[in-house]
């Protein structure tokens, strides 16, 4: 990991922040790494809670979706946006435009 890595030479490592509104359903669980115990929760806390619990990071978690309003200072952004519309508030916000990388996975239907 990326992260390890840079700590390993002494740099600090990353800031991270995961944002995403959406909450566990039932469907999720069928179709991606989610638990009946998991239903109700927000995806972005449940999985950067898991990234930190196993590699000891301090990854942040965001329950809002991004906007041209959001602020923030991260290393990385990750995001998962099915619509040009979410598309464009996340590229006008303050927060894309201080990251240092986006990562954009694209949903292809996938994500529910």
């Amino acid at each position: 990991m990326l992260h390890q890595a840079l700590t390993a030479i002494g740099h600090p490592g990353l800031q991270v922040i995961v944002a995403n509104g959406d909450k566990v359903s039932a469907n999720n669980c069928v179709r991606q790494p989610f638990s009946e115990s998991e239903i109700g929760l927000f995806k972005s806390t449940v999985i950067v809670n898991r990234l930190n619990l196993f590699w000891g990071l301090k990854w942040q978690a965001s329950t809002e979706c991004v906007t041209r309003k959001t602020q923030g200072k991260f290393d990385i952004l990750i995001s998962c946006v099915d619509t040009r519309a979410a598309r464009f508030e996340l590229v006008s916000s303050p927060l894309f435009q201080e990251c240092a990388y986006w990562l954009l996975y694209e949903c292809q239907g996938l994500c529910v």
